[in-house]
């Protein structure tokens, strides 16, 4: 047995967890992983294959579930930037100016913490799972470093592009910032793929209260 037994069922974990499987059933499928290998002494992966295919034979990612989640992520983005700029000291029907520095600013934390975390990492996180127990390639620090250079670098191309023309884009009232930023801050929730590389606790483990709560609003 080459591969690691348990670096395989943390890898093994992340995944079925990425494609929404049950915390229960994650550590259900672990369990019988682990029971089989130490029992047989078998490599993992010639027993099972790489983590993230074996995932995929038990549960796939629903359709749709990423642009969900970019979406409400983005969203609570939008409902923080609001409140920001609602809450400035002024009347409550005063107008505030949208100009394009605010949009270079909120686009900028979209990409950041709403669309790489749902694409870029999970992205990673698969192809961690397609290599266990291989030599690494490329350096997963060495592929963020391009991928955030290269975001930057188009982010900062539209910026010059569109701060040279200047200007008031439009103006609203504080008010309504402020009603928008309350009504769109839960999507905060979905900021970052929350991805979970912990062994799971034994199927016999009682799950108490506070960690099911837990459970349903970031382990989804």
């Amino acid at each position: 047995m080459s591969t690691d037994l348990w670096e395989y069922s943390k890898v093994l974990a992340e995944q079925l967890r990425l494609n929404g499987m049950k915390e229960e059933q994650v550590q259900e499928v672990v369990a019988e992983v682990q029971h089989h290998v130490l029992g047989t002494q078998q490599d993992p992966v010639g027993a099972f294959g790489q983590p993230t295919d074996y995932a995929m034979t038990w549960v796939r990612p629903k359709s749709g579930r990423w642009v969900r989640r970019i979406a409400a992520a983005s969203a609570g983005v939008t409902g923080l930037l609001a409140l920001a700029k609602g809450l400035r000291p002024g009347p409550w029907s005063g107008p505030v100016d949208i100009d394009w520095s605010s949009v270079i600013l909120w686009l900028t934390w979209v990409v950041c913490m709403g669309v790489l975390p749902w694409t870029v990492e999970v992205w990673l996180a698969r192809r961690r799972g397609r290599r266990v127990g291989t030599p690494e390639g490329v350096p997963v620090w060495g592929m963020l470093v391009a991928i955030a250079l290269s975001t930057a670098a188009v982010i900062w191309g539209i910026a010059t592009m569109l701060t040279d023309e200047g200007g008031v884009l439009f103006s609203a009232p504080k008010w309504v910032l402020v009603l928008m930023g309350f009504v769109c801050l839960p999507g905060l929730a979905f900021i970052g793929s929350h991805r979970n590389a912990s062994l799971p606790a034994d199927p016999a483990t009682p799950v108490t209260w506070k960690t099911r709560v837990r459970r349903a609003f970031i382990n989804r």
